[in-house]
């Protein structure tokens, strides 16, 4: 598998309207903490999640064809059976720049999102926390960049 570039990284960031497909309806999950702090910094942050209609005072969409704002990049926080599917639907949408977050290289559903990605020459991260890489994040997500760094786990320059 290709390295993941600090680059895409910085590029992914740098958008302002940012889904997050699969935010949890529970206001304590890792998803609904993402979709927050996305929020505070300032992100045009667009809830995706079939099961419910509105999070933190915001439309929730059933899914990201539903979505009828422009959409720069997605984070997908969805069961690994789901991203195929999910990945088809964004960049269908045109949406260039893609995070899985519960990514395992060797998932076949993982392999064949980047290999699909690949192809349509759209951006993928997978494998890192997104919290690890926004400015002000809290201490506990600071070290774990820390110790990625330290045991050659965080993404390569260039």
């Amino acid at each position: 598998m290709e390295k993941i570039k600090y680059t895409q990284i910085t590029n992914f960031l740098q958008q302002k309207n940012i889904a997050v497909i699969g935010v949890s309806r529970n206001a304590q999950e890792y998803s609904r903490n993402l979709f927050k702090e996305l929020l505070k910094l300032n992100y045009n942050t667009i809830p995706v999640n079939p099961n419910i209609t509105e999070i933190e005072n915001q439309v929730c969409y059933p899914s990201i064809e539903d979505v009828k704002t422009a959409v720069d990049a997605a984070i997908i926080l969805t069961p690994s059976v789901t991203l195929v599917n999910i990945v088809h639907d964004c960049i269908s949408k045109g949406i260039r720049h893609l995070w899985i977050y519960n990514g395992n290289e060797k998932d076949e559903h993982l392999r064949s999102s980047i290999d699909i990605c690949r192809e349509k020459n759209v951006s993928l991260i997978f494998g890192f926390c997104p919290f690890m890489f926004l400015p002000g994040t809290a201490i506990p997500h600071r070290i774990h960049g820390k110790l990625a760094k330290i045991f050659g786990k965080y993404p390569v320059r260039g």
